[in-house]
C-alpha cells in the first residue's frame, strides 16, 4: 500500500505533463531542443573561465593566485589543479621569477 501511494502522485504528474505537451499552444512552438548549449556572450563567443594551461609567465597577476606572499608555489592540495596544470603553473612561475616579471 505504501509503495502504491508514492507511485500514484508521480504517475498523475507524468500524465499531466504529457497532456500539457500535446496542447495546441506547445505544438505550435515546435519540439523542445535536444541538447542545451553553453551560455553565449553578446559577441557570440563562449563564456569560459580561464584555464591554468593558458597562463603565461607574462601574466604575473594571474600567477600570483598560485603563489604565497613569501613567493612559494602553492601545492596541488591547496590549488585544486591537476598534475599537468600544476606543472605548467610551476614552470610559468619559475620563468616569471627568472624574467623578473614576478617577485
Amino acid at each position: 500500500m505504501g509503495l502504491f501511494m508514492t507511485i500514484l502522485p508521480l504517475a498523475l504528474a507524468l500524465a499531466r505533463a504529457l497532456e500539457l505537451r500535446s496542447s495546441p499552444f506547445l505544438l505550435a512552438l515546435g519540439p523542445p531542443p535536444l541538447t542545451s548549449k553553453p551560455p553565449m556572450t553578446t559577441e557570440g563567443k563562449l563564456k569560459r573561465s580561464r584555464n591554468p594551461l593558458d597562463f603565461d609567465f607574462t601574466e604575473p597577476e594571474a600567477l600570483s593566485r598560485y603563489v604565497t606572499e613569501t613567493g612559494k608555489i602553492l601545492p596541488r592540495k591547496l590549488t585544486g589543479l591537476t598534475a599537468r596544470q600544476q606543472r605548467h603553473i610551476a614552470k610559468a612561475v619559475k620563468r616569471a621569477r627568472n624574467m623578473i616579471t614576478m617577485k
